[in-house]
């Protein structure tokens, strides 16, 4: 019996003794500094002083501790290292210690005039003052120019531009240009950098390399702009630099006219800050790289750190992660000021796993015209390619370049995320972009997708807030709680996807419409192509689609297609009842024409039965600055609308502002909008100075002898009142007469002459002129017999 014991002892006994082997106790090693590498680095009394030979010392799973305050100018290459841990130590209140890719520059002296000049022997892509970038020397100071005309080969190279202002330069002569670069707005969603080989001095530039596409015509010629920088000669603005690799000088025209010496001006020349196959970051700061701030191979746990100034002429990224990273976390870190891609994920996406990239801030990524490199998904916030299932939430991204999200691969979830500011150097993307399918993209919070021309040839501004692209036949998204407010485009674009489902979105204030449906009726982009036109299934529920300014759609579609399934959605232009609007087809396939929701869905099988519009009009001539009629998102005593962007429901007061919900009942006191959610409340008139006298009904009073509309009068003031009937036509006038203050009523019927007052529902506008100008109340009663 006691055989079976001893041998059990022996054979746990024997795996400890081998696992103890083939595990060894990590080591912790610190850095600093003021330390030294003839130091041991055990402990902090005792640090290294370089990352460097840190590096010879580290073992798998190993810990590597560096001390805060600190700027280390160096790479870490720790990938041939099993999951190693990089952090801090030292006093928290100091800043996290820095794995910088510059070079810090001193000894300046004056050059000539407000220019400054130091030696520096690294080769230096990029100049920051006090971590702020500086533009490299460059024509024009600020703003573009615009091309006339572009010549090139099929295949891209043999590029010339040719700008005619260049050759109206008294300094432009023959080749003065060459040796230069310009950064060009080639195409709506990229820019290219390209060397000048040879110019003329009538303007006209020869390109190195090739074109990213060979886009040629009208639209892809004449229009689009760039500048030219990395010429010497044209160092004459502040903030400018210059670097001479032969004679190894920086100049350098301070911003504000100070000495440099007086700043921290540091040259970016290193391309990668920390190398992982797999380990942990937490609290580093990592900054300045030219191409990668971190790079990872393997499953990775990136934490609390911080990412600025990474990126440049090759594009590149603050964190990239290729290949064999399912299962990576990278949480709570703050990317800022990054030239290119903040996170750049291609996962192998036949290793099912999970990563998780949450609770992460990005501000101003690729938000530097022509930095971040030549071609398409660039400047994006978030990029995840070659992936499935990874979770991009709870993220806070202000101002992309390009996209704030984009998914380039099936069956990853984009949710809980705030975003602001996308596209704001590129045109024709999203700030949540998908090139796939299966997405799923939900309770995201998007403000103020842009769609920027300011460079662009001839365009149309194409900043939608969620926009699933139409290439792939892409099908089984789920778009559902998103709040979409202010896009440059649409709210919501779905152009030729598949049974996909659209619920419960709130898109407001979107400049062409909230949503947009479109398809393809056939499709040359999929292998094998498809040749004939296919029903797409969708499924589209509970949206509101609310538009602020008579030019905006509720709903816009092409009148061809099949949509799938609509029920229970909201579509409401407070100007009229038309409020869904659809393409013609053959010779009319580009005019809109508007119907209300009874034509609507007399006309499309599809369109929704169940759907409303909203209740209160605004009558026409009547200004778009009153608030009357509009939509609003309620604003608290902080001013901020009311859109819930935190995890938890939040109750705000509504104050004494008249407001009612998207049904026409009034609604007072306060409301509580749940998680990452929205609300819309109507105006439901305007209180610009006249108060509301004792009414017995919500809206008006009715008697036999009546209708009358009741007000009240806080001081002496002429008064005068308008009638008009729904389709805004001004049917009774009453002109100003002086009255004391007080309350008052009116027997419509008096304006009218004692003419009958058919049933139905009227606006009435109340103006009220004092010595301090004129306010107004406008109203809407119903007045039956």
């Amino acid at each position: 019996m006691n055989a079976p014991h001893s041998f059990h002892g022996k054979v746990l006994c024997a795996a400890t003794i081998l696992f103890s082997f083939s595990l060894p106790e990590a080591a912790t090693y610190h850095v600093s500094n003021s330390g030294s590498d003839q130091n041991s680095g055990k402990t902090e009394s005792a640090a290294f002083a370089t990352l460097s030979f840190a590096r010879t010392k580290l073992a798998a799973r190993d810990t590597l501790l560096l001390r805060r305050g600190d700027i280390f100018r160096d790479s870490l290459n720790l990938s041939t290292i099993s999951d190693p841990v990089i952090g801090a130590y030292g006093t928290a209140a100091l800043p996290q210690p820095m794995v910088s890719g510059s070079v810090a520059i001193t000894g300046w002296s004056v050059y000539q005039g407000k220019t400054w000049t130091a030696a520096c022997d690294k080769k230096i892509e990029k100049l920051f003052a006090d971590d702020s970038l500086m533009p490299l020397a460059r024509y024009p100071d600020t703003g573009w120019l615009r091309i006339d005309t572009v010549t090139e080969n099929g295949d891209g190279s043999n590029t010339a531009i040719t700008v005619k202002t260049l050759g109206l330069l008294s300094r432009n002569s023959a080749n003065y240009w060459r040796g230069a670069q310009v950064r060009w707005r080639r195409w709506s969603w990229w820019f290219e950098t390209r060397s000048i080989t040879s110019s003329t001095s009538t303007g006209i530039l020869a390109l190195a390399g090739k074109s990213e596409n060979h886009i040629m015509g009208d639209s892809g010629c004449k229009g689009w702009h760039f500048y030219i920088d990395k010429k010497f000669e044209e160092l004459d603005a502040p903030g400018e630099w210059f670097y001479d690799s032969v004679a190894q000088k920086v100049y350098f025209y301070p911003p504000g006219g100070v000495d440099p010496s007086t700043l921290l001006v540091e040259g970016a020349y290193l391309p990668t800050g920390i190398t992982l196959a797999g380990g942990t970051v937490d609290n580093v700061c990592i900054r300045q790289q030219t191409l990668y701030g971190l790079s990872l191979s393997k499953k990775s746990a990136i934490t609390r750190c911080r990412f600025t100034g990474i990126g440049g002429d090759a594009g590149g990224a603050a964190l990239r992660a290729s290949w064999d990273i399912a299962d990576s976390r990278i949480a709570n870190n703050i990317f800022e000021n990054n030239l290119n891609t903040g996170i750049s994920w291609y996962e192998n996406s036949g290793r099912k796993g999970q990563t998780l990239i949450q609770y992460d801030t990005l501000l101003n990524t690729g938000g530097f015209p022509g930095y971040g490199g030549t071609g398409s998904w660039h400047g994006v916030g978030i990029l995840v390619h070659l992936s499935s299932n990874v979770q991009v939430q709870y993220n806070y991204i202000d101002k992309t370049g390009y996209a704030g999200i984009l998914l380039g691969s099936d069956s990853n979830y984009v949710q809980y995320n705030i975003i602001k500011r996308a596209m704001w150097t590129l045109n024709d993307g999203g700030a949540v972009y998908t090139d796939c399918g299966r997405s799923t993209i939900r309770n995201n919070i998007i403000y103020d997708t842009r769609g920027d021309l300011s460079s662009s040839g001839p365009w149309y501004p194409l900043g939608h807030g969620i926009w699933l692209e139409f290439l792939g036949d892409f099908r089984e998204s789920t778009v559902e709680n998103n709040t979409i407010v202010r896009s440059g485009c649409n709210g919501i674009f779905l152009p030729n996807n598949f049974s996909c489902t659209i619920n419960n979105n709130i898109l407001f204030d979107n400049a062409e419409a909230q949503l947009c449906i479109e398809g393809l009726d056939t499709n040359s982009y999929i292998d094998p192509p498809r040749t004939q036109k296919l029903p797409q299934n969708n499924q589209f529920t509970g949206n509101i689609c609310f538009s602020m300014t008579r030019n905006q759609k509720a709903l816009t579609f092409q009148s061809q297609f099949d949509y799938g399934t609509m029920q229970g959605n909201y579509f409401c232009n407070p100007f009229t009842d038309s409020v869904v609007s659809g393409y013609g087809t053959g010779n009319k396939r580009y005019t809109l024409y508007d119907y209300t929701l009874a034509q609507w869905h007399t006309q499309f099988t599809w369109a929704d039965a169940t759907a409303k519009t909203g209740p209160i009009k605004r009558p026409s001539g009547m200004s778009e600055s009153k608030p009357y009629g509009k939509g609003a998102f309620i604003y608290c005593a902080a001013l901020q609308p009311l859109i819930n962007e935190s995890p938890a429901a939040q109750t705000f007061s509504l104050g004494s502002t008249g407001y009612r919900d998207l049904d026409g009942a009034p609604v007072s006191g306060s409301i509580t909008v749940p998680p990452f959610c929205s609300k819309i409340l109507v105006y439901s008139d305007s209180t610009l100075g006249v108060i509301t006298g004792p009414v017995p009904g919500s809206i008006g009073s009715f008697s036999l002898k009546g209708p009358y509309i009741h007000y009240c009068l806080t001081s002496k003031s002429a008064v005068s009142l308008l009638l008009f009937d729904r389709a805004g036509r001004r049917i009774a006038f009453k002109a100003g007469n002086i009255q004391e203050p007080g309350v008052y009523r009116v027997n419509l019927r008096h304006l009218l002459s004692k003419r009958a007052l058919a049933t139905g529902i009227y606006y009435y506008r109340i103006a009220v002129s004092r010595g301090n100008g004129t306010d107004s109340r406008n109203g809407v009663y119903l007045y039956s017999r």
